[in-house]
């Protein structure tokens, strides 16, 4: 009997251990969400607020989509806005519902401005890829000018597009 239950026991001890296992969630096989971290990691690198000895306020309102966009990339500000969460200990990340005019923001807020535009449809023979350009334009405070801006460019997998969870 005591063999039977230390054999159970190690059976869900070894179960229990899978669910923790380092393969990739469908979240992090996301093309979206692994967009939403390279922003984050470009903003945590070069962005401006990395001197400020105070914590400020990010404002994230909805993305421009490009009208064309062909795919399903309408999360992609929960994306970021996870991203930026995850990667940030010193500024409180909001999901803003609409943008701010510059020059109008709090002192001690920033505005990021994010623009996905398509490009042309690539189809391969086994897959289509949609370039993408991602102007990325930071705002700070009573500054009419931005204070930081960047590009991103690159393609996304529709059939990755296509399978991705919604949030």
């Amino acid at each position: 009997m005591t063999r039977l239950a230390a054999l159970l026991l190690m059976t869900l001890w070894l179960g229990g251990c899978s669910l923790f296992s380092s393969s990739e969630t469908p979240r992090e096989r996301d093309p979206l969400h692994d967009l939403g971290r390279q922003v984050a990691h470009t903003l945590a690198e070069k962005a401006p607020w990395a001197e400020a000895s105070t914590p400020d306020i990010l404002l994230l309102p909805p993305t421009t989509i490009d009208q064309f966009f062909p795919a399903p990339v309408g999360h992609f500000r929960e994306a970021l806005l996870r991203a930026m969460l995850t990667s940030s200990s010193t500024l409180q990340v909001l999901a803003w519902p609409d943008a701010t005019p510059p020059g109008e923001l709090q002192a001690d807020q920033w505005q990021l401005l994010t623009r996905l535009d398509a490009g042309k449809a690539l189809h391969l023979t086994d897959r289509t890829l949609y370039p993408y350009t991602l102007a990325l334009t930071l705002y700070h405070g009573h500054q009419p000018a931005p204070v930081w801006q960047h590009t991103l460019r690159g393609a996304l997998d529709a059939s990755a597009l296509n399978e991705t969870r919604r949030y």
